[in-house]
């Protein structure tokens, strides 16, 4: 779903474009006749002003809150929490066709959009986090009740190797066949994906389903097989069966700390949706104009389930930890 944060950007620099010039610029023409800055920045008033206020209040109210409690967030904290939430999107990229990159554009938001909403959505949780609490017993309640969710699938563990073009792919393979270079030295040397190759290929565990990969992962008869040049929308991948595992609920002493940071991670972003609320409740706001509400679709301030308040979406594992 795509989000605001992509026009709140643009409206905050065309309201302080016209300040900077000084006068009614120009800003295009068309067939010589102008578009005057003045039409220009009153267009996006209309349209945007609304939904740039209103978070750009909830922005200062928050600031404000943690300035009191002096807390303060590094830029390498938030740089660490968008490089963990690029490697989520990065890690399925096989079977999504989609890198980080991709994935901003296709939610409407830049890379320093984003950085802004990660650090105020930090500065919300580091004013909560200390109230955290997930017993044992909760964490123990979680997986008898979460059993069929918890249940791992039959999967297939491979590697790959992935490629521009189909005959670059169909050299590699030979090779690897002919006994003239190892699966893992041909990933290390030639495959595109950068979060497997250094590992020799090992992509992990992939479940049944209907992706090329998918099916070609479950055609290998034997661990060591190696499949046909399958196509994707990555490219083209050379697959190598590692192992098979049969399907299974995972012992609680395997699962317990995933189960006990999920829950906690759950909890967080309750309390942290409550302090937003409460930040803004207590704020003393005087809107000094009236905006209408008449320009961005309705799910453009709808916020995602994973941050709390208003923020812009975070890629995040499944529901519950496997």
């Amino acid at each position: 779903m795509r989000r605001f944060w992509q026009y709140i950007m643009v409206a905050a620099v065309l309201a302080a474009s016209t300040l900077a010039w000084g006068q009614d610029a120009v800003v295009a023409t068309v067939n010589g006749q102008p578009i005057k800055d003045s039409a220009f920045t009153d267009r996006m008033r209309a349209s945007y002003g609304y939904v740039t206020l209103e978070q750009m209040i909830e922005e200062t109210a928050i600031q404000q809150a943690a300035d009191k409690a002096g807390i303060k967030i590094t830029d390498a904290q938030v740089t660490d929490r968008v490089k963990m939430l690029a490697a989520s999107v990065e890690a399925r990229s096989a079977t999504t066709g989609l890198n980080f990159e991709s994935w901003l554009a296709g939610q409407g938001l830049t890379y320093l959009v984003f950085k802004a909403e990660i650090r105020l959505q930090l500065l919300v949780e580091t004013m909560v986090k200390d109230k955290v609490n997930v017993t044992q017993a909760q964490v123990s309640d979680f997986y008898t009740k979460q059993q069929q969710v918890l249940a791992v699938p039959e999967q297939v563990r491979v590697s790959h190797i992935c490629v521009k073009t189909k005959e670059e792919a169909e050299k590699i393979r030979a090779d690897i066949l002919a006994g003239k270079v190892t699966f893992a030295d041909a990933a290390r040397d030639f495959s595109i994906d950068p979060y497997s190759k250094n590992n020799g290929g090992e992509l992990g565990p992939v479940p049944k389903g209907d992706d090329p990969l998918q099916v070609a992962a479950f055609a290998l008869a034997k661990d060591g097989d190696i499949s046909p040049v399958v196509q994707t929308r990555m490219g083209f991948h050379i697959i190598k069966r590692d192992a098979r595992m049969t399907a299974h609920v995972p012992p609680f002493e395997d699962v317990e700390k995933q189960l006990r940071a999920y829950l906690e991670r759950q909890e967080l972003i309750k309390l942290a949706a409550a302090k937003r609320d409460e930040i803004l409740k207590a704020a003393q706001i005087d809107r000094k104009v009236k905006l209408e509400l008449n320009g961005p679709p309705a799910d453009l301030l709808t916020p995602p389930a994973e941050a709390p308040g208003k923020t812009a979406p975070a890629p995040t594992p499944a529901p519950a930890p496997k």
